[in-house]
């Protein structure tokens, strides 16, 4: 292996390693325990939802969704 083909093998895993640890990142955000900042609105809703695990998108939305409900601009 000329030294160029280790210098662009190096840059290949190290750019695949930067894609893994972001694949990792995505997976937990999508499977994560309700966060202290949601708990209040977890509590409000919890007769509806299956469980105290969802993605941070879903965190977010049902903590603005009972802001709206409670009256508070959002």
């Amino acid at each position: 292996m000329t030294s160029e083909e280790k210098k662009q093998m190096e840059e290949l895993k190290a750019t695949v390693e930067s894609q893994a640890k972001w694949i990792a990142a995505q997976k937990a955000k999508e499977n994560m325990k309700c966060p202290k900042w949601a708990e209040e609105a977890y509590e409000h809703y919890k007769d509806y939802i299956s469980g105290d695990i969802g993605s941070y998108d879903f965190w977010r939305n049902l903590v603005v969704s009972y802001r709206k409900d409670l009256g508070i601009k959002v």
